[in-house]
């Protein structure tokens, strides 16, 4: 504001400026235009610094107490950092719902990486936490919240809760069925029905094989209904050397499509064979 000061003049009667001397710019009686006093130094005329804000328009004092609110804001939200370019973007939200299927490795993951840079909700399924036990996987410790999946209760099963999307990882073929026809019986399936119906990102890493018509049938009403199936199904173009690469794999193109930068696996550049 202290351009303002500067170059705010009054209507009428002589220019004026503000000099900032501190003590030395007590009133005396000399009258100045607009009914405040201030002294003469050096030939010229200053105010103190009380008296040039007041002599600033209304509305630029009130831009200047909105650019403060906006700067509070920003200090106590969840913006930040993220991304590459420095960048200022919102945090992200996402949920990660965990079924009961083979490939808990996949969820562990994602939920490394998404925890690093994002707001998590993370929903195991009973079924789940007992498969991912036998598999040796743990989903304990992660900076993000905790849902029991008989939770309807939760935040995030109302479609006013603002999310940026949904990951169920792995998706079990009954967890399949019920997104596929809208059967929200349990958290995990009642937040992607969330996600349809708001139209926000919904992936079902679908964990099973051979699949049947009726697995086909559910993958593609899902499909219908907004959801991105996305089999987990690694390639082998980037020349995996450990089963960490081809899990590197599944999970960086699940980044790709919550949009959300890694460096989790190399990306195609093309060949010359």
């Amino acid at each position: 504001m202290r351009i303002f000061r500067a170059y705010y003049k009054p209507r009428h009667g002589p220019s004026y400026s503000h000099k900032g001397t501190g003590a030395g710019d007590i009133p005396v009686n000399e009258k100045i235009p607009g009914g405040i006093s201030g002294n003469k130094k050096n030939g010229q005329r200053t105010i103190t610094s009380d008296q040039a804000d007041r002599q600033v328009p209304g509305f630029f004092r009130a831009g200047r107490e909105l650019l403060w609110t906006q700067l509070f804001f920003y200090l106590r939200s969840d913006i930040g950092i993220t991304g590459g370019g420095g960048k200022v973007t919102m945090k992200k939200e996402i949920v990660v719902g965990v079924t009961g299927a083979s490939g808990a490795v996949y969820a562990r993951r994602l939920l490394e990486v998404l925890c690093k840079d994002a707001k998590v909700h993370i929903i195991v399924s009973d079924v789940a936490a007992k498969i991912a036990a036998h598999e040796g996987v743990s989903f304990e410790g992660f900076r993000a919240e905790y849902h029991p999946n008989d939770k309807l209760f939760a935040s995030i099963a109302s479609g006013s809760h603002k999310l940026d999307g949904m990951v169920v990882i792995p998706c079990s073929s009954k967890t399949l069925a019920a997104i596929a026809n809208g059967y929200a019986d349990n958290l995990i399936a009642r937040t992607a029905d969330v996600c349809l119906k708001e139209h926000r990102k919904c992936i079902l890493v679908t964990r099973e094989m051979p699949l049947s018509r009726i697995h086909l049938k559910n993958m593609l009403a899902a499909e219908e209904a907004g959801a991105t199936i996305m089999p987990a199904s690694p390639g082998f173009y980037h020349k995996p050397k450990k089963i960490d690469d081809l899990v590197d794999m599944v999970v960086a193109r699940v980044l790709d499509h919550l949009e959300i930068e890694h460096t989790l696996s190399q990306r195609w550049s093309g060949s010359d064979a």
